[in-house]
């Protein structure tokens, strides 16, 4: 499966006696495609002998859990990035 790579900077600003500090965090997340998840799973449901139909819901049951996976990790990624305040 293909990864793409999302590189997101999460900016907190503190306040210490009416100076402002910035602290600056890199985040490297890396998420499937989950396009090319679908496509490649159809074609390979295809090719084992399902209908187009069958290949279809197959594929579309393998990219909503590729779509949750990514999801899942952007929620840990924001719950870590909260924790280390």
């Amino acid at each position: 499966m293909k990864k793409f790579i999302f590189s997101a900077v999460a900016l907190m600003a503190f306040s210490f006696a009416g100076m402002a500090k910035e602290k600056v965090k890199e985040i490297l997340l890396l998420e499937e495609n989950c396009s090319a998840t679908y496509v490649s799973e159809k074609a390979c449901w295809i090719s084992v002998g399902k209908t187009d139909k069958e290949a279809t819901l197959l594929a579309r049951t393998a990219y909503y859990d590729c779509g949750r996976r990514n999801y899942n990790e952007r929620q840990q990624l924001k719950i870590d990035a909260f924790n280390t305040l």
